[in-house]
């Protein structure tokens, strides 16, 4: 697996034990924290500074990609690039796991979240409504699974690569 924003490693115990992990940041200080934290787990994973937008690794690398609480931070216009980069990392037949927060329709943690937005654009440069979605097909992408978690204000995507049939016909 490789994962996209691995940021302080919060999710390094969760990774398969014995499975192959890449993890990506932009951030120094982030990688150093994961990089810490791997070792203090005594997890391999392999930590490299590269921007989503433009992954230094050959077509087809991976089986799986995992993108925590990642995209959300991408404004509109880069959510397509950044899922065609995914896919073109990822195998014809591997998964693409994506969870982010996502609009909820609970009127209690809209409101919370409503106060919370200009703190998490402020630290993040994200956003409680993530508009990935909406970008999938342009992406040739297809969505496998759906799941909330956390009320509805989470959202997993398991995606795949689309087959070139189903990518014209998620096109038309």
């Amino acid at each position: 697996p490789r994962a996209v924003g691995i940021g302080t490693g919060c999710n390094i115990p969760f990774y398969p034990p014995g499975c192959e992990v890449v993890g990506i940041d932009l951030s120094r200080r982030m990688l150093a924290r994961a990089r810490r934290r791997a070792r203090e787990l005594g997890r391999r994973v392999s930590l490299r500074r590269m921007n989503l937008l433009a992954l230094d690794f050959p077509d087809a690398s991976f089986d799986t990609v995992s993108a925590t609480f990642v995209l959300l931070c991408l404004p509109d216009e880069l959510q397509a690039p950044a899922l065609r980069e995914l896919r073109r990392v990822t195998r014809p037949d591997g998964r693409i796991l994506l969870l982010d927060y996502k609009r909820s329709l609970k009127p209690g943690l809209r409101l919370v979240r409503s106060c919370l937005a200009p703190w998490l654009k402020w630290a993040f440069a994200a956003t409680f409504d993530a508009t990935t979605e909406r970008h999938l097909a342009a992406a040739d992408l297809i969505t496998l699974h759906r799941r909330t978690c956390m009320g509805d204000g989470v959202g997993l995507l398991v995606l795949a690569p689309a087959a070139p049939a189903e990518a014209t016909r998620s096109a038309a």
